[in-house]
């Protein structure tokens, strides 16, 4: 029969190694969130880097559509003065102009 020591050495090697078997699969699975959590803020940090050159390029597309506008604005202004003839001035904005039919004023009565 073993000794009292023999026996408590036995039960705390026995509980020692469930200890750091558990600790160690622990371990484990701590490892293994880590990483999920580093890919997850690497995907973040690329996602971010992507809105931020999205973000440019859509106010660099803003910029050069208000220049095209501006631009189509002035070439209108120019052939609309081209058209008109020598003597004649342009008509006034505050509604002059003769104005398209609208479906309105088709409507039977």
């Amino acid at each position: 029969m073993p000794n009292i020591v023999t026996r408590t050495t036995r039960a705390l090697v026995l509980a020692g190694s469930l200890i750091g078997s558990a600790l160690w699969g622990t371990g484990f699975a701590a490892a293994a969130d880590d990483a999920r959590f580093l890919d997850l803020q690497q995907q973040l940090a690329q996602m971010q880097a992507q809105l931020q050159q999205l973000a440019q390029e859509n106010r660099s597309l803003r910029a050069q559509q208000q220049q095209v506008e501006h631009q189509l604005a002035q070439l209108t202004s120019l052939a609309t003065a081209a058209a008109m003839p020598a003597g004649a001035s342009a008509p006034a904005a505050s509604g002059s102009t003769p104005s398209t039919p609208t479906a309105a004023s088709y409507a039977p009565m």
